[in-house]
């Protein structure tokens, strides 16, 4: 059985009807699943992620493992790590591959998680420390008192 997540507005009238619409169309057996979404990441967490989080990581990488890292392979290291989820069998409960989420289907809790994991790997296994998200440094920057990451 596949099963597919699709994130949906119900508050959007036109979006709500056609929803009801296709749902009257289907014919047969279905299964349908309704949960409320979290609140989606804050691009104040992706910038985090992709200005600092993974930069620091990433030269912790290259200096811990002599591994040359790109911004790409960081982020595709990482995902790896701490973003997979199994694709299982339903009948017989056997995992056939594993596969990774996308950062576009995190909430903001599930993001802070994996900021949060980042930061530990980093310090625990490459003896890295990774500068606590400010949401001033934008502020800083333009008087002249950022300093470098």
């Amino acid at each position: 059985m596949s099963s597919e997540e699709v994130l949906v507005n119900l508050s959007d009238i036109a979006t709500n009807e056609a929803l009801c619409g296709g749902i009257k169309s289907r014919r047969g057996h279905w299964w349908f699943s309704l949960r409320k979404a979290g609140e989606m990441k804050s691009r104040d967490q992706l910038k985090y992620l992709n200005g600092c989080v993974y930069v620091h990581a990433g030269a912790g990488i290259e200096e811990a493992w002599g591994e040359r890292m790109t911004k790409d392979r960081t982020d595709a290291f990482f995902k790896k790590r701490f973003l997979q989820e199994p694709i299982t069998d339903r009948t017989t409960g056997e995992v056939k591959e594993m596969v990774t989420r996308s950062l576009a289907t995190l909430t903001k809790e599930e993001m802070t998680t994996y900021i949060d994991q980042i930061i530990k790997f980093s310090a625990e296994q490459l003896n890295t420390v990774i500068p606590p998200a400010d949401k001033f440094w934008n502020t800083r920057k333009a008087n002249g008192q950022a300093t470098a990451v």
